[in-house]
């Protein structure tokens, strides 16, 4: 039978591993690789709680994070308007996914 501090140390040991991989696996999907998307800008939602969503050429809206503030508000006047950007999905478990943009250029309408 095993001593009362070796069955301590084991549980603490299981426990800081746990801990461990958890945090690595939160850090490691709370961003994802950056990628260049093209889209129109919409609004989405019912007031109050409208978000700026881009909407690329296969039909999937993609909300776009109200963290990029300077960003998301210069993004909000070009409702409507092609728009190719710069951005990287912020991956969490609890909400659904939405995108940092990096930088953004509006695209000509031919």
């Amino acid at each position: 039978m095993r001593s009362q501090p070796a069955k301590v140390f084991s549980l603490v040991m299981m426990f800081a591993v746990a801990a461990w991989n958890g945090c690595h696996g939160q850090r490691a999907a709370e961003s994802g690789s950056a990628q260049e998307l093209t889209g129109i800008l919409y609004v989405t939602g019912n007031e109050p709680f409208t978000q700026l969503s881009l909407q690329t050429p296969d039909g999937v809206m993609h909300p776009i994070n109200k963290d990029s503030t300077r960003v998301y508000t210069e993004l909000l006047k070009l409702q409507g308007r092609r728009v190719e950007v710069s951005c990287r999905p912020l991956l969490r478990k609890s909400i659904k996914p939405t995108l940092i943009i990096e930088r953004y250029r509006v695209v000509e309408e031919r």
